[in-house]
This record gives structure tokens, C-alpha cells and sequence, in this order.
């Protein structure tokens, strides 16, 4: 009679690792899922890269940082993307379906994770008083912009930046009550917050006003000729080098 002899152990410890991997897989791409949903898209290759470094950043971008990919978008890339909840503003390009308190609690874990570092508290409200703890990089991927002493979430900073630029056709204007309900901050914090978008602030004998700042080519009083635009080959993606790469070879201590 044999005897069938079972390490019990390594056999419970392997079956218990197996079900946490899998749990925060499953935990991650529900609660990223409009994330995960574009990263899974069939798209063209510029609509794919621009999503990929996307899903680097946790959702959000600076639109200046991706001027370049989105200006390569043909039509039909950006009805899919539109599609897939992707907002391109003036600011920030992002997904709008990660913008909720639970997705930034979720993406802030998710980053200090990757970034090996503590897990920042992530914020409550679209509009709050910035925690001096928590660096920039972590308030961005949150989907939150640092502005001076505050802090807005991305959707908002559009809303802002909309209003100022329709007040700054009439020219330099001033601090109001409507303007500050817009930034989530109190009318004398304005001052501190609206630099941050390029906007200066000038003291005068009636108040403060805020001041557009002219763009470069317009400082030296004649626009530069643009420039032929080349088109370079593609750099290829290394999957590997995804915030979400290490959910693939994931572990927990033995």
C-alpha cells in the first residue's frame, strides 16, 4: 500500500498566492477599467501609442507632453477614442471615467506601488488645499494639477482654463467671486492660483488683474515659420514598461 505523502504547506501557501495575484488583477482592471478598456482597444498605431503612455500615467496627461501624438490622429482614431471616454482638452488630455473618488484612491495605491513609495491620500473633492507630502507626480496621476497652493482636478482645470480665456479676449481682468467658485478657492487665492495656467498677476490701485501672457513668437513681434514636419519611424513599445506589467509577474512574499 502506497502512501501518498503531501506538503501540505507549499501546496496551501502556492493555492493562497495564486487567489491574491488573481484577486488584484481582477481588483485593478474593474476598478481602471475605462483604463483597461482602451489599452485593449484594436486602434492605429498613433491612436495605441498615445493610449499606452496613457496607461504610464495612470489616465492623464499634460496636453503639451502629447502635442505631437495627438496631432497625428487621423479622424477615425479620434471617434474611437472619443468613444472610449477620452477628453482632449487644453490642458490635460484624460479619461473622464477615472476621474471619481474611488479610481483616484485606486490609482494613487497603483503608483505608489510603482514608484516604491508611500501611498499619498488621495483627495475627496474636485478642489482642495494641496498637501505639501504629496509630490506633483502624484497629484497628476490622481488626475489632479497642482496650482499654487491648491489643487484641481483635471476636468475642472478645463473649466477654469475656458472661463479665463473668454475673459482674457476683453483684455486684463480681475479677481471675482465666479471666477474663484471656477478654481475652488477663495477670491484673494487667486492671485497664487491662476500663474500657475499663464496667467500674471499685476497689482494695481483698483485690485489685482490678471494678464494673459503672450505666447514666444508673438514676444518677438513676428511668428516663426513652421517648421516641415518629418515623419520618423515609429519607436516600438515595450509592454514591459507599463504600470501594470507588474501585476503580470505578481508575487507575494513566501
Amino acid at each position: 500500500m502506497k502512501i501518498l505523502v503531501i506538503d501540505d504547506h507549499g501546496i496551501v501557501r502556492e493555492g493562497v498566492r495564486r487567489r491574491l495575484a488573481a484577486f488584484l488583477r481582477d481588483h485593478v482592471r474593474r476598478g481602471l477599467a475605462p483604463l483597461h478598456r482602451a489599452l485593449d482597444a484594436e486602434l492605429g498605431g498613433a491612436a495605441r501609442g498615445l493610449v499606452f503612455r496613457l496607461g504610464e500615467a495612470l489616465g492623464s496627461l499634460p496636453a503639451a507632453e502629447v502635442a505631437g501624438q495627438r496631432a497625428a490622429l487621423d479622424a477615425a482614431d479620434r471617434k474611437a477614442l472619443a468613444r472610449l471616454g477620452l477628453r482632449f482638452g487644453t490642458e490635460t488630455v484624460y479619461l473622464d471615467g477615472l476621474l471619481k473618488p474611488r479610481a483616484a484612491a485606486l490609482k494613487a495605491l497603483l503608483w505608489s506601488v510603482w514608484r516604491g513609495a508611500p501611498a499619498p491620500a488621495a483627495p475627496r473633492g474636485v478642489a482642495e488645499a494641496r498637501d505639501l507630502d504629496i509630490s506633483e507626480a502624484a497629484y497628476a496621476a490622481m488626475g489632479y494639477r497642482v496650482l499654487g497652493p491648491r489643487i484641481l482636478r483635471v476636468d475642472r482645470v478645463e473649466r477654469l482654463a475656458a472661463a479665463m480665456r473668454r475673459l482674457a479676449r476683453q483684455g486684463p481682468f480681475g479677481a471675482t467671486p465666479a471666477l474663484a467658485a471656477q478654481a475652488g478657492c477663495a477670491v484673494d487665492e487667486l492671485a497664487l492660483v491662476l500663474p500657475a495656467l499663464g496667467y500674471r498677476a499685476v497689482l494695481g490701485a483698483d485690485g489685482t488683474t490678471f494678464h494673459a501672457r503672450p505666447r514666444r513668437a508673438e514676444k518677438s513681434g513676428a511668428r516663426k515659420p513652421r517648421r516641415q514636419r518629418t515623419h520618423r519611424p515609429a519607436k516600438a513599445v515595450d509592454e514591459t514598461a507599463h504600470p501594470f506589467a507588474k501585476l503580470r509577474d505578481l508575487s507575494f512574499a513566501r
